[in-house]
């Protein structure tokens, strides 16, 4: 997926039942310098991240790897955010795959 002039390009995963969400990995197009953001819960919910990080001078088109310490977040939608920071007049995040790790809250 490309973003062109989305800055932060926002994805919105809603699961059909609870997920108890152990990590995400989330492959890029090259940039720069970037910030991931992860939420459990809509977009437009007032609720705090439970990941958030800044990546700068990666190498090109990059893997981004997220484990979760502990037990996970539980929930029945993922938020991811991905800002780009480099300084460019027009923001391009190309996104080419988000993979969760998860198991279903009633296993």
């Amino acid at each position: 997926m490309r973003g062109e002039e989305a800055n932060p390009l926002q994805f919105e995963i809603s699961f059909p039942e609870q997920q108890v969400i152990r990590g995400v990995e989330i492959r890029l197009g090259s940039m720069a310098d970037f910030t991931i953001v992860l939420r459990a819960g809509a977009l437009d919910s007032q609720v705090e991240p439970f990941f958030r990080k800044r990546y700068r001078n990666v190498e090109p088109d990059p893997i981004v790897q997220v484990q979760l310490q502990g037990e996970g977040v539980v929930t029945s939608t993922l938020s991811i955010e991905i800002l780009e920071r480099d300084g460019a007049s027009e923001a391009q995040i190309h996104v080419r795959e988000i993979r969760w790790l998860a198991t279903a809250l009633s296993e």
